[in-house]
């Protein structure tokens, strides 16, 4: 199958499924499962991709097994978090609750639906991988397999801090600086996906701890704090 068509036909799946992940939200009074279903769906549509794909088979297996490592991973890691906390609902929701008033639950619905196409355009690498023709797999691609495990386990090591921090009480509104910076992505994922959101309800929970954090801490390319902790 053809790259348009199969990103189409994804598309389409996928909106099918945040909407019943939304009648579900709506269903616990609960709308952070979103969380969960987003990172669960690149698994899914990595697969696909692989499966669907006229591309060489080794290297859409390739694909399909780094995309669902990560997507299991921070997926299981969100549904354990969430329902820890459940029926408490994620700051940024209850947040959200009270900016849009009345119509949340239309403007969620949006929402739910904009996380499909989010992961439709984020899933274009793995479709362009997965149409290559080209019959052998390069240096440049197995030195992208093996950042990929570099940056997972980082990724596992800085949840595994930041849960360990939460659960000793005495760190009630602190914030948690472990060895790793927390956002090493490109500026467009900064702004397009729940960071920005994510900092915001810090700021609002932590507040000036979560400024100073801020302020020592890039956002951007991961390195030692500007300074010692206060």
């Amino acid at each position: 199958m053809s790259a348009l068509p199969l990103s189409l036909e994804a598309l389409a799946a996928l909106c099918a499924l945040f909407a019943v992940a939304f009648v579900l939200a709506r269903w616990i009074n609960n709308y952070g499962i979103v969380d969960i279903v987003w990172s669960y769906s690149f698994a899914l549509l990595a697969v696909a991709y692989a499966i669907l794909g006229a591309g060489l088979p080794v290297r859409r297996a390739m694909i399909a097994a780094m995309a669902v490592g990560w997507s299991v991973r921070l997926g299981t890691h969100l549904l354990v978090r969430i329902a820890r906390k459940h029926p408490e609902e994620d700051g940024r929701y209850q947040q959200l609750r009270k900016d849009w008033g009345a119509r949340f639950a239309l403007k969620m619905a949006g929402f739910f639906q904009l996380q499909a196409f989010s992961v439709v355009f984020l899933g274009v690498p793995f479709l362009a991988a997965c149409s290559n023709p080209d019959p052998a797999v390069g240096p440049l691609e197995w030195g992208a397999a093996a950042l990929w495990a570099v940056s997972i386990s980082g990724e596992a090591l800085a949840d595994a801090q930041l849960s360990r921090f939460k659960r000793d009480r005495a760190n009630a509104g602190q914030v948690c600086v472990g060895i790793l910076s927390p956002a090493c992505i490109l500026f467009l994922l900064l702004r397009v996906t729940g960071i920005p959101a994510t900092e915001e309800q810090s700021v609002r929970s932590k507040g000036e701890a979560y400024l100073r954090y801020q302020e020592r801490t890039s956002a951007f390319v991961p390195m030692p704090t500007r300074k010692p902790c206060a």
